[in-house]
């Protein structure tokens, strides 16, 4: 298995055997998923927002948008930095699965535990797509104005 572009869905693991792949958890041989919460929330409508934060029309409505961005901006940035520390606790839970002998109680404990992680952490990709998508907009509606101005 010494392709370095292998099709098959087994990796090796350190003692030579090849490792299977489990149910319920992909595999990737980097450590990381193919998550990306720092996409561009392109998978929702750009009407999306429209009807809530239309062009600005004065420096009050401007403040405000620009209030709600500051505030939207913070549970962002907190939002990134826990599935950060989730994405960590995934890796470290894998490394423990691969540890532990399949089936065992302490096995199916880890995988549920997994599991739940990443339940939660595809709950907060979501958010945080939203909220990307959302300041976007309005950081469009702020450019524009000061455009105008």
């Amino acid at each position: 298995n010494g392709a370095p572009y292998s099709s098959s869905s087994e990796a090796a693991s350190s003692s030579g055997q090849p490792k299977k792949r489990r149910a319920g958890r992909p595999r990737r041989s980097d450590g990381w998923d193919d998550t990306d919460y720092n996409s561009s929330g392109d998978e929702l409508d750009d009407d999306d927002f429209d009807s809530e934060f239309p062009p600005i029309a004065n420096e009050d409505q401007r403040n405000n948008y620009k209030q709600e961005f500051d505030r939207d901006h913070l549970e962002y940035k907190d939002l990134q930095a826990e599935l950060d520390a989730i994405n960590k606790d995934l890796s470290n839970l894998d490394r423990e699965l691969d540890e532990l002998q399949e089936g065992s109680p302490q096995y199916l404990d880890a995988l549920d535990e997994y599991n739940k992680i990443r339940n939660v952490k595809k709950a907060k990709r979501h958010r945080c797509k939203y909220l990307k998508h959302k300041l976007n907009h309005i950081k469009k509606m702020v450019s524009d104005y000061d455009r105008r101005a």
